[in-house]
């Protein structure tokens, strides 16, 4: 008696959606690369503009040790939290909020250490704390539209991420630029608008696709 053979539907589709999936997948990292390729040639574009406008006080204070105390507060608040909600399959907006809540402990922590730290020169700058809290601010609003940025990474929404954090490496290009430019005198106050504007405008591009919907449960 002859083996008759069923054709199974799910057995001759999957080659077909393996492929999808691999096309997508390589899309997905190429739009990646591509995006931080554009945000380090922007900081180093921004870099190599901003040193001949600033002093070396000012250029060592804002781009290494301003810098350095933001990254340093994102990093201790949420990578932990952020890793563990991506491989989760569940949306859980509580653990998403802690970022923001661990980000004032923090933020108190290493400011207060990076002052109590620094030299009377550095402290004596213009504009020198309201700088520095600027740089904090602009931290704590990344912080608080993390639930928003858990959300497009889960729903595969890579468009919204790329407008948001390409758009913010141009904007605080601009606007670092442009206050140097127009006022050389407050140039640590000109790094720190950039900042907190680009923090502005990531946070704008997520409201803008989320509403207030990821922050409010």
């Amino acid at each position: 008696m002859d083996e008759v053979k069923v054709d199974d539907p799910k057995a001759s589709s999957s080659p077909a959606g393996g492929e999808g999936s691999i096309s997508s997948t390589i899309s997905t990292g190429r739009s990646l690369v591509l995006l931080q390729l554009l945000t380090r040639v922007l900081t180093f574009v921004l870099n190599q503009s901003l040193v001949r406008l600033a002093s070396p006080e000012v250029f060592g204070t804002a781009a290494i040790q301003f810098d350095l105390i933001y990254s340093t507060i994102l990093f201790l608040s949420r990578e932990g939290i952020r890793n563990a909600l991506l491989r989760s399959s569940d949306q859980n907006i509580t653990l998403a909020r802690l970022p923001l809540k661990l980000g004032l402990a923090v933020a108190s922590l290493v400011v207060g250490v990076y002052i109590y730290s620094s030299d009377r020169i550095t402290v004596s700058q213009e504009g020198f704390h309201l700088s520095l809290g600027l740089y904090v601010a602009a931290a704590w609003t990344e912080l608080w539209v993390e639930p928003m940025y858990i959300q497009t990474i889960k729903s595969g929404k890579l468009r919204v991420r790329m407008q948001a954090e390409g758009g913010m490496a141009i904007v605080k290009a601009i606007v670092t630029f442009g206050s140097l430019v127009m006022s050389p005198k407050q140039a640590l106050l000109g790094f720190a608008l950039g900042q907190i504007s680009g923090a502005g405008w990531l946070a704008g591009r997520y409201i803008w696709e989320y509403g207030f919907l990821s922050n409010n449960g």
